[in-house]
């Protein structure tokens, strides 16, 4: 009984065949076996699982498996804790004789039928140890028991409800296979609906896989999914009933296959598409070399989901994925017709709405005769002749021009419900800008007489959309268009929704695309103006529409993206807009005196020029003052500025010649590093702080903010401590330090993706820097650190080992540095440098370093600099104590005598209690386990010890020792109290085991030592623990007492 637990915690033990066997046979079948021993035997074989030798598991493991078998079907319920370690023993002992498992597939279903009817209490050590023997069973693949294993997950996952077999056989499932098999992924997108969270959870894993995993192609997943849906339609059981249609999976499991089909497309899309046009041409690509059959049965899964009972959510998004196809592929809408859309157009769904007048707008282009968008786009009108001719065939000119009519109608129509409205103002402004110019005329003038209506939105979405393809001034004439254009300018400085913002910015725009005598200036101011809403998604709207004006009319910023297959861009006129605007966002807004939400929108407007502007030869003739903009946003405070920021200075980089790549990267890297300063002008009214930084003054002295520079002074000179202004000034400059340092990594982050060769060179001293401001004190800023740190190292593990030297020569330069961030920073760090790599030799070289270090943070004047270095030292204490190991051999005697030193002359010797805590329980544990590699350093260890006592006994007795001086009797018992508590102190064991553990030529060398300090030692506990050190020699080592120079030195 005693024994057997004793046995579970040996690895030598473990590998001692055949009495290991025995032991646990004797444990789990002997006569005298009870529950106890039962568990002890099990926790034995934990042991073996884990720590044996595979020579040693190689014989011993079917013995082992057969054993836990039949003690799993003896014990049953009658005791679930040993039942459930057996099923942990089993899995465990998978993981290192999976050989024997994996040609067991009896065994896997034995364990799912028990887990079907296990008790409650043991399903999760069961699913514990079953999730341990997914690895073993990857064996089956390939062999004639592999359509076993997959009837067998397949039966336990396509149950009607979630059990806990469901989990464990999706997780199987997930491991078995990688995310190119389209059978389990299936299983996977089933699992979805399963409403099970644990289910769920393990279907989205299967279905997000590694990074290093592809998913399948497009035309296999369309076939086998839709072959599936196929099957479940022509099963009742299986459909999901809506009124009286039916639909072959749930609405969630129907939107994750249609998402799921989609992203298998998305895998031939290049990485550095991120606009959604150039997303569409490369998908047009993609489509076109498909079989017509895939096409024909995509879209039939499309369809499918767009039965008119189906929720809205799965018909927007089943519309949104028509409207790419038939973008790609016009041949497609051969069955689409006005009477289905409209159904659609309806809708209480804004984005279903949305996508149906979008799929009207491209039948509309597509069979309506136009001029052609240029005069080389005579090849594409053929190529497209048959397409044409396939559509005419359901719609013609003349129903199309009707459909016109009919939405336009509707609109005054005062029984129809907004929806129905907004679904007509939508449709009609697709279908004109893609038909004649008359019908464009006709749409606008029609619904410019609701801009002051509910439908704001609608009605602006019309505008855009038709002055984006046409010139629309001619054709309501100037004066409509000015109206237009005053009544644009109104509602923008009035309203107050932010959506409705973003559709009136737009049309306003719009508006001014072409040549015209509209005031362009005043549209711009107002477009500005918008900065001060502090509203993002408007800034980014705003933005777009900036670079539409720069692109200038039929440049690709102007097609809708549903069209951009369709439409050849053809810039018809060179505006110059591009330098208006770059002047006006720079010089006013980000170097002029701007509020910190106008220098937000500054950095989206920056950002969307660079993204969506078409000439990008103007733009970057303009690139040393966008460089110097973007330098200065970077140093912004605000986190998402500089975010922007830096997705700008990447986009720049992508633009410029090598020369001004350099530059870029060695700003960056400068910055970083805090090579350069940027010196600012400081003028009386100047910005020194945010009002929030410091509060405000108290009512005694006005109120008011601290934040200019001539309020500091202000304030400075009412205290009499004019000194303060230079305090002030110094913590400003600290910010503005960090803030620059943040911008620069957030710069250096977005470059690694496009500049990746460039920066390889600095990464040995980026990597460093990066890696400290990870655990910066200020919590945003590690966030974004982290974040950062996860885009320039994908393999954090691997870089850290690579770059190992340089982080650590950075954390010993800056851990006593005088800013108090990085000296906590770099406490934290090095904490986790050293837990994270105990074993690593640079890390083991360095220990005697990090403690000197660590030991002088400890008595910093900054309290959570002192608490963060008081956890790193708990750290090198933990490795010091794992290092310094009798088993080590001549690496623990090397760690000691390098470690010990720092602790005993540092450590134990400051006047810094909690520096002198942490120094002697090191050694103490040290000392537990360095056995006889204490012996050459018992001369140092307990003279240091002896010393270190008299800080031991609690200051109090000292104190009432002198209170009852009066009192021979009372004094006497204090004494011996304070005279045993100094024998009986932790100190005094490690002084007896560096005694018995030494030889005699080391204690030669400790008897001068004692001698000296029992003439130096002050007050009663040293002399006492000094006395008991004595009376150890003379019982230990009595060699060294009756020596006539030891006796003589001793007596003394």
């Amino acid at each position: 009984m005693k024994l057997v637990p004793m046995l579970a915690l040996s690895t030598y033990a473990a590998n001692l065949f055949p009495l290991n066997v025995q032991v646990v046979f004797g444990g789990l079948f002997g006569e005298d076996a009870n529950k106890q021993l039962n568990l002890s035997t099990v926790h034995f074989v934990h042991k073996i699982s884990e720590d044996a030798s595979d020579s040693v598991l190689q014989i011993i493991g079917a013995m082992l498996k057969q054993g836990l078998l039949k003690s799993i079907q003896s014990t049953g319920i009658s005791d679930l804790k040993l039942c459930g370690r057996l099923y942990l023993a089993l899995g465990k002992l998978s993981k290192r004789c999976p050989d024997l498992f994996s040609s067991d597939v009896y065994l896997l279903s034995l364990l799912f039928s028990m887990l079907e009817q296990e008790n409650r209490d043991l399903i999760t050590d069961l699913k514990e140890g079953l999730f341990l023997m997914t690895d073993a069973y990857k064996a089956v693949l390939g062999t004639e028991d592999e359509a076993k294993l997959e009837e067998l997950l397949l039966k336990y996952i396509n149950k009607a409800e979630a059990s806990p077999c469901t989990a464990v056989a999706l997780r199987f499932s997930n491991i078995l296979h990688p995310t190119s098999h389209l059978p389990s992924r299936y299983l996977c997108l089933l699992a979805l609906g399963s409403g099970d969270p644990e289910v769920v959870e393990e279907a989205k894993a299967g279905l997000r896989g590694s990074e290093h995993d592809k998913l399948p192609e497009f035309e296999a997943a369309v076939q086998y999914i839709g072959k599936c849906t196929e099957e479940r339609l022509n099963t009742p059981s299986h459909c999901y009933i809506v009124g009286t249609q039916r639909l072959p999976y749930i609405p969630l499991v129907y939107t994750e296959v249609l998402k799921f089909i989609r992203e298998c497309l998305d895998v031939g899309l290049p990485e550095h598409v991120v606009i959604e046009s150039e997303r569409c041409k490369f998908m047009k690509d993609l489509l076109t070399n498909q079989p017509e059959s895939v096409i024909r049965q995509y879209k039939s899964l499309l369809m499918t989901a767009l039965v008119p009972a189906a929720p809205a959510t799965l018909q927007a998004l089943a519309m949104e994925h028509l409207v790419q196809l038939s973008a790609s592929l016009p041949s497609t809408l051969t069955d689409i017709t006005y009477g289905w859309c409209e159904v659609f157009l309806t809708s209480p769904h804004l984005d279903l709405r949305v996508h149906t007048a979008a799929l009207l707008g491209i039948v509309a282009y597509t069979v309506h005769e136009r001029p052609s968008t240029s005069e080389g786009n005579e090849t594409q009108g053929t190529e497209n002749g048959l397409q044409k001719a396939e559509i005419r065939s359901v719609a013609g000119v003349e129903q199309v021009d009707g459909w016109v009519d009919r939405l336009l109608k509707k609109l005054t129509d005062k029984s129809a419900k907004f929806e129905e409205k907004d679904g007509a103002l939508l449709a009609a402004g697709y279908v004109a800008s893609c038909a004649s110019p008359e019908m464009a005329g006709k749409v606008i003038t029609e619904v410019i007489r609701f801009l002051d209506t509910d439908h704001i939105a609608g009605v602006c979405g019309s505008i855009t959309n038709c002055c984006y393809s046409l010139d629309v001034v001619p054709l309501i004439g100037l004066d409509a268009a000015q109206r237009l254009h005053q009544q644009l300018i109104s509602l923008v400085s009035q309203c107050k929704e932010q959506k409705t913002l973003i559709s009136l910015t737009s049309a306003l725009g719009a508006l001014h695309l072409h040549p015209s005598s509209l005031r362009v200036d005043q549209a711009l101011s107002t477009l500005f103006g918008t900065s001060k809403r502090n509203l993002l998604e408007l800034n980014f709207a705003v933005g777009k529409t900036l670079a539409v004006l720069s692109s200038g009319p039929g440049s690709r910023p102007t097609i809708p993206d549903m069209l951009v297959n369709l439409v050849q861009t053809n810039p018809t006129h060179e505006n110059t807009f591009t330098q208006d605007i770059l002047q006006k966002v720079v010089r006013e807004y980000v170097l002029g005196e701007v509020r910190d939400m106008e220098l937000q929108a500054a950095s989206v407007w920056i950002l969307s020029l660079l993204k969506y502007s078409t000439d990008l030869e103007k733009i970057s003739a303009y690139k040393a003052d966008i460089q110097h903009a973007l330098s200065v946003l970077l140093s912004n405070k605000d986190s998402l500025t500089q975010e922007i920021a830096s997705e700008a200075l990447s986009l720049l980089y992508s633009t410029v010649d090598n020369s001004t790549k350099s530059h870029l990267v060695e700003m960056l890297r400068s910055t970083l590093l805090n090579e350069t300063v940027q010196h600012k002008h400081v003028a009386m009214d100047t910005k020194i702080f945010s009002p929030e930084d410091l509060g405000k003054l108290p009512s005694s002295m006005g109120g008011g903010n601290l934040t200019t520079y001539k309020e500091l002074c202000s304030i400075a000179s009412d205290m009499n401590q004019p000194e303060m202004i230079y305090q002030f000034m110094h913590l400003s400059n600290n910010s503005s330090l960090w803030t620059d340092r943040l911008g620069a990594a957030f710069g250096v982050g977005h470059l690694v993706k496009s500049a990746g060769k460039e920066l390889e060179p600095h990464l040995s001293t980026i990597i460093p820097r990066i890696y400290r401001y990870q655990f910066d004190p200020n919590v945003k800023v590690q966030q974004s650190m982290s974040n950062i740190w996860s885009i320039i190292v994908p393999k954090p593990k691997e870089t850290v080992d690579k770059y190992l030297a340089e982080i650590v020569s950075d954390l010993k330069d800056n851990i006593l540095h005088k800013l108090w961030r990085t000296r906590e920073s770099c406490s934290n760090a090095l904490g986790d440098v050293v837990r994270t790599r105990s074993y690593n030799d640079l890390v083991l070289e360095e220990l005697p370093r990090f403690w000197e270090l660590v030991l002088k943070l400890m008595d910093d004047i900054k309290e959570s600099v002192r608490q963060s270095a008081a956890k790193t030292a708990e750290v090198l204490s933990k490795t010091s104590v794992s290092v310094c190991k009798v088993e080590d051999g001549a690496r623990g005697a090397r760690a000691i005598s390098t470690i010990l030193p720092v602790l005993l002359d540092t450590g134990i010797t400051s006047r810094v209690v909690e520096v002198q805590t942490v120094a002697i329980v090191t050694v103490m544990k040290i000392s537990d386990n360095a056995g006889p590699l204490l012996a050459p350093h018992v001369d140092v260890i307990v003279p240091a010890f002896i010393t270190a006592s008299a800080n031991i006994e609690p200051k109090a007795l000292g104190h009432i020792t002198t209170m009852v001086s009066g009192s021979t009797e009372d004094k006497d018992k204090m004494e011996q109290a304070r005279a045993h508590l100094a024998i009986t102190s932790p100190l005094v064991p490690v002084i007896e085991k560096c005694i018995r553990g030494s030889e005699l030529g080391q204690m030669e060398s400790l008897v001068p030592r004692l001698a000296s300090l029992a003439k130096t030692s002050v007050g009663l506990t040293p002399r006492v623990t000094l006395l008991h050190t004595v009376s150890l020699l003379a019982v230990y080592k009595q060699q060294v007492t009756c020596l006539d120079r030891g006796r003589e030195k001793l007596s003394s």
